[in-house]
């Protein structure tokens, strides 16, 4: 059986449901989750470096934009590096760590930094609760998630995960029975 139906599918959720769900691959696919792991890992490094800590040299304006675009630009052919390199170290998050330092090898400043990336910064940690945030965020902007229109039933309320380099922290925001909600003073 190497053939995905929906009777081989290890859930109805790629199986009978999958053409209904297509929509949200961009957030919660595999290749959608590692991409916000890049996101991360790279926010975690530049945050490191703007804290002046011994040994973690300070990244230019240039390397900077460079690691931003490495994520904005993240591609199935990206994921799928990944997945070869986790294939090898059996070990998700590493291979996010090893993929990040192939890409930055010929930058000789981010190739010194690179040996930071990751550093102190736990898979359960800021990673899952700050992957977790990024990816409830996207579904819920309205307008990302039309698919969900007369087929679910909106949650008492949702977090939002704020980072800014220095913390992290979330805000519970509840959904009023009308459906509305307040964030940052302005009502929805």
């Amino acid at each position: 059986m190497s053939t995905l139906t929906s009777l081989t599918a290890l859930s109805p959720l790629d199986g009978r449901y999958a053409k209904k769900l297509d929509a949200l691959r961009p957030w919660l696919s595999e290749a959608a989750f590692m991409q916000q792991r890049v996101v991360v890992e790279i926010q975690w490094l530049l945050a490191l470096s703007e804290a002046k800590l011994a040994n973690i040299p300070k990244i230019d304006s240039a390397d900077e934009a460079f690691l931003l675009q490495l994520a904005s630009d993240f591609s199935e052919g990206d994921a799928q590096r990944i997945k070869d390199i986790e294939a090898i170290t059996n070990h998700d998050v590493k291979a996010v760590e090893y993929w990040l330092k192939e890409k930055v090898a010929k930058r000789p400043k981010l190739l010194k930094a690179s040996e930071f990336i990751h550093f102190a910064c736990t898979s359960g940690g800021v990673l899952g609760r700050v992957l977790t945030g990024l990816e409830v965020g996207h579904l819920m902007d309205e307008k990302q998630a039309y698919y969900t229109r007369g087929t679910m039933n909106w949650q008492k309320g949702f977090g939002i995960v704020y980072s800014d380099r220095k913390s992290t922290y979330a805000l519970p925001v509840p959904i009023d029975k009308d459906g509305s909600f307040v964030v940052e003073g302005k009502r929805y």
